[in-house]
Formats: structure tokens, sequence, C-alpha cells
């Protein structure tokens, strides 16, 4: 197996998507199940335009997704990045991804 890497990826939403993101939540969470698993996705959640008041507000706010990701290389990620849901239903806009290397040197309280 080679070397897996950590890679930070944001993922800018297309204007006016909202209702579709949600309505494919479940289909988006079942997809990534198995990359959460086996560790190839280590966190992922939605970016804000400002933080938000409640939950309501926060559906309103949301302007895209992050997740960390261990791949071996960024063509990996942009495999999985690819085929999932929100980029296949039109949710991300894929021109705009910004897919960064990085390091995790510290995920749990020293």
């Amino acid at each position: 197996m080679s070397e897996q890497n950590d890679w930070l990826v944001r993922l800018p939403d297309h204007p006016n998507v909202l209702a579709t993101r949600i309505e494919n939540r479940p289909l988006h969470l079942s997809h990534n199940k198995p990359h959460f698993e086996s560790g190839k996705i280590a966190f992922g959640g939605p970016i804000y335009s400002s933080q938000p008041k409640d939950l309501e507000d926060s559906f309103k706010k949301i302007i895209g997704s992050i997740h960390l990701c261990k791949a071996a290389t960024e063509e990996e990620v942009w495999d999985m990045v690819r085929d999932d849901p929100y980029a296949k239903l039109g949710v991300w806009n894929l021109d705009e991804v910004v897919i960064t290397p990085m390091k995790v040197f510290v995920s749990q309280p020293l």
C-alpha cells in the first residue's frame, strides 16, 4: 500500500443549490460512509458564510463543504470528489475546488 498523505479539501457550492443539497444529504452521507470507516475521509462538514445563530440559520449560510482526506495522490482525492453525489448533482462547483496538501500532527489533546 502506498503512503497515505493528508489533503484539506475545500468544496464550494454553486449558488442556489440548498434544496438539492438538503434533499440529497442522506445519499451523500451513505456514499461517504465507507470512506469514513476506512479513514479515507477523516472529517467533513459544511462551511458557512458566517457563524450561524442556530440550526435553521446554519442551512441559510452553507456555502460549501470541507473534508480532510487521506490519499496517496491528489488525483485519488479528485476521484473521490468527482464520485460524490454532491459533485454529480451539481451542488459543488468543481471549478472552484481547492485541494491543499497538508500534514496532521495533532488530532487529540497533548
